[in-house]
């Protein structure tokens, strides 16, 4: 069985541990982890945290050729 994470989008939104704490997490478990940030709001000093910490961050609102875009970037790097 392959535990691998082929890749992640997630919202920093989310309710209970928070966005930044789960990608902070997900990158703990694997150090290469594909993650894709959808966020509507960003403090000036996150940006440039989940920047370094994702391998792209996206607005919202997005549309959907947009996100498939930054999707197949991410997988084909």
């Amino acid at each position: 069985m392959n535990n691998k994470i082929d890749l992640v989008v997630l919202d920093l939104g989310m309710p209970g541990m928070g966005g930044k704490k789960c990608l902070e997490k997900l990158i703990e478990y694997d150090k290469n982890v594909n993650v894709v940030v959808a966020t509507g709001y960003l403090e000036e000093g996150s940006v440039i945290d989940i920047r370094e910490m994702a391998k792209a961050l996206v607005l919202k609102p997005f549309a959907g050729s947009e996100i498939l875009r930054l999707v197949r970037d991410v997988l084909d790097k």
